[in-house]
C-alpha cells in the first residue's frame, strides 16, 4: 500500500476499490509493472490517468505487448526496466540516477 499510494501516487481509495491488487506480489509484478508505468510516464507516451486495474491485472503476455514491447524503440533497454536490472530513475529515462540499480 505504502509503494502504490506514496511511490507511485495512487490515491489509496482507488486500491481500496481495487483490493484485489494487493494480493500481488510487490517484487514479481507491483514493483517492476509500476516501474514501466513510471518511465511511460516521465516520457510522455502514455496518459497519467491509466488505470491501476490495467497496469496490474492485465495477463503478463497482454502486459509486456501493450506496454513494453510497443516501446522498445523510443525506451531502449526497456526490458531491463521491467526485469529490475536497469533503474526507472536513471537520467536516460528522464528521472534522477540512483546509486543502488535495483527497483525499490
Amino acid at each position: 500500500m505504502d509503494f502504490l499510494v506514496n511511490k507511485m501516487g495512487w490515491p489509496s481509495i482507488g486500491i481500496a476499490r481495487t483490493s484485489a491488487v494487493i494480493f500481488y506480489s510487490l517484487e514479481k509484478r507491483i514493483v517492476p509493472r509500476c516501474s514501466i508505468f513510471k518511465v511511460l510516464s516521465l516520457k510522455g507516451l502514455i496518459k497519467k490517468n491509466v488505470s491501476l486495474l490495467t497496469v496490474l491485472q492485465a495477463p503478463e503476455k497482454s502486459f509486456l505487448k501493450k506496454f513494453v514491447t510497443n516501446y522498445e524503440e523510443e525506451v531502449p533497454k526497456f526490458l531491463g526496466v521491467y526485469r529490475g536490472t536497469v533503474d526507472e530513475n536513471d537520467g536516460r529515462f528522464g528521472g534522477r540516477r540512483r546509486k543502488d540499480s535495483r527497483i525499490p
